[in-house]
């Protein structure tokens, strides 16, 4: 069944001091260790030099697919370089036009 949304809501994309505090607060929610320098490195990459808009939902989908990825990889969970990379593969896929 379709359903009609009466009500649109704007959501504007978090700021990077927005989306990197969603992304410690997924970190601290789950049990994964922030790391600063990661995150930020991650988001200047990322967001700024590849021009991606940023989205509330993907500090939330990144960390997500870190511990699925570890778990099928047999590896401790960690919010590293090389697992945000892998998780990002799967978000910047649906960016592509």
């Amino acid at each position: 069944t379709l359903r009609r949304i009466y009500f649109k809501i704007f959501v504007p994309s978090p700021t990077k001091v927005d989306y990197l505090e969603i992304l410690r607060q997924v970190c601290a929610d789950t049990g994964l260790t922030y790391n600063s320098d990661v995150a930020n490195s991650f988001f200047e990459e990322k967001y700024v030099r590849q021009g991606v808009v940023t989205s509330g939902a993907h500090p939330g989908f990144l960390v997500r697919h870190i511990f699925a990825a570890c778990t099928y990889l047999d590896r401790t969970a960690e919010l590293s370089t090389d697992l945000l990379e892998l998780a990002w593969r799967n978000v910047a896929a649906t960016h592509k036009t």
